[in-house]
C-alpha cells in the first residue's frame, strides 16, 4: 500500500489495536492565520489589495447604480420613476492604486 506521509506542524498521536501510531493533523483556524500573517506582511497584503482595485477601475471604468424618484404619492396612486447614476473612477486614480500596490507589494518582498 503507497501512502503519502505529512508531519503535522500541529497535532497528536492516535494509537489503533495493532499498537502502531497515526499522526492526526489538527488544523484550526489560529494556526491558518499565523502561517498566513508569517508569509504575508501586511504591506503586501495591502498592495494587493490596491492592484486588483486598481485593474478593477481601468477594467470597469466607474460604477452606476439606479435611485428611484416618487414623483406623485396621492394616497393608491403612485408615479415614479427609476434614474440611472453613474460615478467614474477616474484613470489616474487607477493608476495611482497600482503604482502604490506595486510599491507596497516591492517593499513587503524587501521587507522578508
Amino acid at each position: 500500500m503507497l501512502g503519502i506521509h505529512l508531519a503535522p506542524t500541529s497535532g497528536h498521536r492516535t494509537y489503533n489495536d495493532a499498537g502502531t501510531t497515526r499522526e492526526t493533523l489538527l488544523l484550526s483556524s489560529n494556526s491558518c492565520l499565523e502561517r498566513f500573517s508569517e508569509k504575508m506582511k501586511p504591506a503586501t497584503i495591502i498592495g494587493i489589495v490596491l492592484i486588483l482595485l486598481g485593474i478593477i477601475g481601468f477594467a470597469t471604468g466607474g460604477f452606476s447604480f439606479t435611485h428611484q424618484h416618487k414623483d406623485v404619492d396621492a394616497g393608491p396612486i403612485q408615479i415614479s420613476h427609476d434614474k440611472k447614476e453613474t460615478v467614474p473612477i477616474s484613470p489616474i486614480l487607477s493608476t495611482i492604486a497600482l503604482v502604490a500596490g506595486v510599491g507596497l507589494v516591492a517593499v513587503g518582498a524587501k521587507s522578508r
